[in-house]
């Protein structure tokens, strides 16, 4: 196996030497070594045109990755492949060879960890064809489970690998700032010797026909597996419907929570019948288990949680579990008759349990695993109510709307639960039968049913199918996954009082209707672009989610001076169930010294914040505070950290907003025979109103949605040196979609007007590095697409110099500003990071500007020392507004707050 290189054709460019991996599934690379543990590196070109041959040992190889070690001029080549033909067969995973006098014994393996994410670049957990023969000889290798070896949080809840029974676990360590590494997983693997599971590739439902050997095996919580109760007792009847709650055990005596009927409890509960399922819910919030996602809930084990020993991770919370029972398949006990879907069902028993009836032995024998239940039809209209799961219904598919949408309508529901309550709801994958909360990209709820919309996004696929099933409860309303009874009147939650703050404080300070621009938004970590801090303004599709949710994110305001702040109102994720339950809140008048609102001596305060993602709530301070920063820092959430937030407060017009924004343009409309949509700066320009000479561009749909031009996925090039270009050819849709676009421009004020005024470039087509350039050396023909002037010639935007406070900046170089920021010139950009202050035990951290140094200073006579070392003037300790930590703390009076004049800036 080889490969031939050659450098760039017609330019001084090559690669003069390499490394070179290869895989065998295009995700887990291995180098070329030249010995053990020692990468080889190759030697490639000396000029662009000649040809260099390069052997190696033979290696299989589904892919390769040359990766460039040095060049010439810039990294360039041109390369062919040597090698064989491949394979045609490739290998199934999922069926296992037979080795002889081996027997198949179906369950699970034990549980594989050989990789680690710290030694290479991820982790990857996968069984080899030899050890799926000794485990499985014969079988059906048709389920796979993939954790954290360390909090055993399923890998789908974490969000960031594959797991699959071809593949295994592929997680793969990304290079971003800020990012954590991959967890370390274990996996097992499921053998069944019985018959071949059919489903989609790689994912196999727990949920399909059960073994008798062994008689355990892990399902989804929540699914339709059934379990058998043993021998009934003589002359008991069975009857269907849910169990009492069944809460033994509390985290605060032991390791954990561990809720579980044992079987002489569910004989008596269910004689003769099935439990075909199980509700695991906090005893507290009735969250459901699985959004909480730190505990396993299945019919076979009941409730598990694990207390973690890790500081600042709560233990378990306190669960109580109920089970279903299902008289179907019953047979006749003591002349009873069987029960149907037309025949009245009594209520329930209550079963009643004591401490000592807990079963903490995780290897408690269980009932044997039996098929799961035909479905049952729509019981008749008549005035019996029967409690229990209605049969499963589907009948929109995602394929042929913009969507997936399943909902019962009231006549459907009357006739199916007559006098009863609807205290439930199920909606799951009709595939895989995954739980709708796990896949996070629809809503599911008694009152709107399911809901999930197809995002109209590049390689974010449409829906899945779900399918849906209502509770009917006849005794009693219980509340499981549910925002409200069918119904009733909706109650927004509570808003907490803002006291004495008058009503021209409390109004929105400028998130929602964008009056706060996205420079002023920051944060933590993000995601990606599309979940940035500055997509979290309430009330829009955007959302702010971090890289990984955990107690150290954060997203803040910069107002760019002191203001008053009241109150914060909070949703969750705009396009799934994601959402923040707590957070606290800190204060900052410098960025430096942080202070946490607190309404008690000593107690950080936690606001409670959102119960399902759409519904907005508000929480006033108690005080108002006097502030340039507010940082929300989330303190619990379901599924993940996903926020949208305003800041409340008494608005004032912020400094600094000399961009000036002209109106949107439509230039061109994509058609048949025109499919792209192009213009150019100049016709831009032409086109508005006001803004001649722009600074500032932006690009969205021409639709009622106005999709930002990135969020359209269509590679749209968007800048102040080409303008708008969408070039059909590099879309996937028929046709680009019709863009419009408005141009920035400084206001013409005399606080945003600088004396010196930059010229803009005889010709967009020169594309200077940075604005300003003196762009009289750069090529009179200007610039090939995607490459800028340094100011003598042609280069790519990452070999660009950039300006820092007027002083040249080469590509790389690093620089310490006027502000003691550390400055980079990255990618054409100068990104700076500013210098990170001590904690002070006495006194607040002061920075010396000319030395870049930071003292801890005390307090002046007539300043009050803070609790957070920050000094405030002594007249204002107990005046109403919060200043630093605990300036309003003890205060014996504090006046009634007066809202301050709205600042209008001159000329503004």
């Amino acid at each position: 196996m080889g490969l031939v290189v050659q450098g760039r054709a017609g330019f001084d460019q090559w690669v003069e030497s390499f490394r070179l991996m290869y895989s065998e599934d295009g995700q887990v690379f291995k180098y070329i070594e030249d010995r053990a543990g020692q990468p080889q590196v190759f030697t490639s070109n000396n000029d662009p045109d000649s040809k260099k041959k390069i052997l190696f040992a033979p290696v299989n190889a589904k892919a390769v990755m040359l990766q460039p070690l040095s060049w010439h001029g810039s990294i360039a080549m041109r390369l062919q492949l040597l090698g064989c033909e491949p394979s045609p067969l490739p290998i199934n995973p999922t069926q296992s060879p037979t080795l002889p006098g081996a027997t198949c014994v179906s369950g699970w393996s034990p549980w594989l960890n050989r990789d680690t994410p710290a030694s290479d670049d991820g982790d990857y957990e996968k069984m080899t064809p030899d050890e799926f023969a000794t485990f499985c000889p014969g079988g059906q290798i048709t389920d796979i489970q993939c954790i954290d070896s360390d909090t055993l949080d399923d890998w789908v809840s974490l969000s960031e690998a594959s797991c699959t029974v071809e593949d295994g676990l592929q997680c793969i360590n990304l290079p971003f700032l800020d990012v954590p590494s991959c967890r370390d997983y274990k996996i097992r693997y499921m053998c069944n010797c019985s018959e071949p599971i059919s489903n989609k590739p790689g994912v196999t439902s727990a949920t399909e026909k059960a073994t008798t050997a062994p008689p355990l095996t892990t399902v989804t919580a929540r699914s339709t597996t059934t379990q058998k109760a043993a021998t009934p007792v003589p002359d008991v009847v069975c009857h269907s419907g849910w169990s009492s709650w069944v809460n033994n055990d509390t985290p605060a005596t032991g390791d954990g929570d561990y809720e579980k009927m044992s079987s002489n409890e569910l004989d008596k509960f269910c004689p003769g019948g099935q439990i075909t399922d199980i509700q695991c819910i906090d005893s507290d919030t009735l969250d459901d288990w699985v959004s909480l996602s730190e505990a396993s809930c299945t019919v076979e084990d009941g409730l598990q949680c694990n207390n973690l020993p890790f500081l600042d991770v709560p233990s378990c919370r306190d669960y109580k579990i109920r089970y279903m029972c299902n008289c179907t398949d019953a047979s006749t006990l003591g002349g009873a008759t069987p029960s149907s879907p037309d025949t009245p069902i009594s209520p329930m028993p209550d079963i009643i349990t004591t401490p000592s009836t807990v079963q903490r032995d995780r290897s408690t024998a269980v009932p044997k695993m039996t098929t799961k239940l035909p479905a049952t039809s729509v019981p008749s209209l008549r005035d019996q109510c029967v409690s229990g799961w209605s049969p499963w219904l589907n009948k929109d598919t995602p394929a042929t709307d913009d969507g997936d949408y399943e909902k019962m309508t009231p006549d459907e529901l009357d006739l199916f639960c007559p006098g009863g309550q609807i205290t439930d709801i199920q909606c799951i994958d009709s595939d895989t039968l995954d739980d709708w909360v796990s896949l996070s990209e629809a809503s599911c709820t008694v009152e709107d049913g399911l809901q999930c919309i197809n995002l109209p996004f590049l390689d974010v696929p449409s829906c899945r199918d779900y399918k849906i099933r209502y509770m009917c409860n006849c005794t009693a309303t219980q509340q499981g996954r549910r925002k409200r009874s069918v119904g009733q009147t909706f109650q927004a939650p509570a808003v907490t009082s803002p006291s004495s703050i008058p009503a021209e404080c409390r109004a929105d300070m400028g998130l929602r209707d964008r009056k706060i621009h996205n420079s002023m938004i920051s944060a933590s970590s993000s995601r990606d672009d599309r979940h940035a801090a500055h997509t979290a303004r309430l009330g829009t599709r955007g959302t702010w989610v971090p890289a990984q949710s955990d107690l150290h994110q954060y997203i803040q305001v910069d107002f760019l001076e002191p203001v008053y702040l009241t109150g914060v109102t909070t949703q969750g994720q705009a396009d799934g169930p994601s959402l923040v339950t707590s957070y606290k809140v800190q204060h900052s008048k410098d960025g430096v010294t942080w202070s946490v609102y607190r309404e008690q001596t000593g107690i950080d305060k936690i606001f409670k914040a959102n119960l399902e993602p759409a519904t907005p709530v508000t929480n006033f301070f108690g005080l108002p505070i006097l502030a340039r920063f507010l940082r929300v820092s989330p303190q619990t959430w379901r599924n993940r950290i996903a926020m949208r937030f305003e800041v409340h407060g008494c608005p004032q017009q912020y400094p600094g907003e000399c961009l000036e924004w002209d109106t949107w343009v439509d230039t061109h409309r994509p058609s048949l025979s025109n499919k792209n949509d192009i213009a150019t700066i100049n016709e831009l320009s032409d086109a508005s109103p006001t803004c001649k000479y722009p600074i500032a561009i932006e690009c969205r749909t021409a639709t009622p949605d106005h999709r930002s031009a990135k969020a359209a996925n269509q590679g749209v090039v968007c800048n102040l040196w080409d303008g708008l270009v969408c070039n059909a050819s590099n879309v996937h849709e028929p046709m680009c979609f019709n863009y419009e676009v408005r141009l920035g421009c400084l206001k013409d004020t005399p606080e945003c007007v600088s004396e010196v005024q930059i010229a803009p470039p005889k010709s967009m087509a020169q594309r200077p590095c940075y604005t300003g350039m003196d762009t009289s050396s750069c090529p009179k023909a200007g610039c090939a697409h995607g490459l800028f002037c340094n100011g003598q010639k042609c280069v790519p935007k990452t070999e660009c110099p950039c300006v820092s406070e007027e002083k040249l900046l080469k590509p790389g170089g690093v620089i310490q500003n006027s502000r003691c920021e550390t400055c980079q010139c990255l990618g054409g950009e100068t990104i700076c990071l500013p210098k990170e202050a001590p904690t002070c035990l006495l006194g607040q951290p002061i920075l010396d500007k000319e030395r870049c140094t930071f003292s801890c200073a005390k307090c002046e006579q007539g300043e009050l020392q803070c609790g957070d070392g920050t000094c405030v003037q002594a007249s204002r300790r107990c005046d109403g507004v919060i200043d630093c930590l605990d300036d309003e703390m003890g205060c014996s009076s504090i006046p009634i707050f007066k809202p301050p004049a709205l600042r209008v800036r001159p000329n503004a």
